[in-house]
């Protein structure tokens, strides 16, 4: 039998999906760690964000068979439908939010800084960020607190802490030096609903015009949006999409390598091992060989 991808709807161990879209959870990172001995096989999510505040201690993160080290205090960003697991120091202390990716669009409406935030798997160190990182951290107190407590305008509340802690997040990620994108929400919303459409079309090989056409654009102007937003023709992303799957399953599963092509919808095998090579510079076979894990 082949191994496959470990997905879950809900929290790492639960199949069962979560009450959407406005789904928030914290707990401790130590809490579901410490039942798996402090090592979380690489798995996804569906359409949750996970946010990891790392107060102190150290581990670290794994994603398609890569290993990166980090040390409290800092934040793991972990978009949804992204590889990761962990391998944890005892030591560690640290809270975990997980928050349906409907409920961030709805709390910031599709702004620049949740973006930043939530659309790339990221280690950002605290480290020389000491009273950034005590407001992050009393932004989560006051948010834990107003979950569990029945009070006026409850909700309103949280999404407004929320801003607070996002918007800090995003001044430490500009601060080191990552890529700004220019601040036109409309642009940056049609972006976010073709990256929505790509994700749950992406195995259907959907050509730029259908996407454009269901965005009720034309395709020259997808591509003008996709290449302000990611640096990317919208067939690039779409490419880049679809071979980041396939890199899942080359890293993650024991399909053949014909097999994830068929998985993918790829009619001959050899033209997706053409387009691997051609956006990695190497062949999946050559991939996997690669990918043994450097600690």
């Amino acid at each position: 039998m082949k191994s496959d991808l470990i997905r879950y709807e809900g929290l790492y161990g639960e199949h069962d999906k979560p009450t959407l879209p406005d789904y928030i959870h914290f707990e401790p990172l130590e809490k579901r760690s410490k039942i798996y001995n402090w090592e979380i096989k690489e798995h996804l999510h569906s359409n949750l964000i996970q946010i990891f505040i790392i107060q102190s201690g150290n581990g670290n993160l794994i994603s398609e068979k890569h290993s990166y080290s980090f040390t409290g205090p800092c934040l793991i960003t972990v978009p949804a439908n992204t590889l990761h697991g962990f391998k944890l120091e005892p030591n560690v202390i640290g809270e975990v939010i997980t928050l349906s990716d409907d409920y961030l669009d709805k709390v910031f409406k599709n702004t620049e800084s949740v973006f930043m935030v939530t659309s790339e798997l990221k280690i950002i160190s605290f480290k020389n960020s000491n009273e950034v990182f005590s407001a992050i951290l009393n932004y989560v107190e006051l948010i834990t607190n107003e979950i569990k407590e029945e009070k006026v305008e409850k909700n309103l509340f949280i999404s407004s802490l929320f801003q607070l802690l996002i918007l800090n997040i995003y001044r430490e990620i500009n601060k080191n030096g990552e890529t700004n994108i220019d601040g036109n929400n409309k642009s940056l919303s049609i972006f976010k609903a073709f990256q929505k459409s790509v994700k749950a079309t992406i195995n259907q090989h959907l050509s730029v015009q259908a996407y454009a056409s269901e965005l009720n654009i034309s395709a020259v102007h997808l591509n003008r949006i996709s290449k302000k937003v990611c640096n990317k023709s919208a067939l690039a992303y779409i490419q880049d999409q679809l071979l980041k799957e396939a890199k899942k399953y080359l890293s993650s599963t024991d399909y053949t390598i014909a097999e994830v092509s068929y998985l993918l919808n790829f009619n001959e095998p050899a033209y997706f091992s053409r387009l691997f090579r051609n956006t990695f510079k190497m062949s999946p076979k050559e991939f996997r060989a690669s990918l043994k894990i450097k600690t």
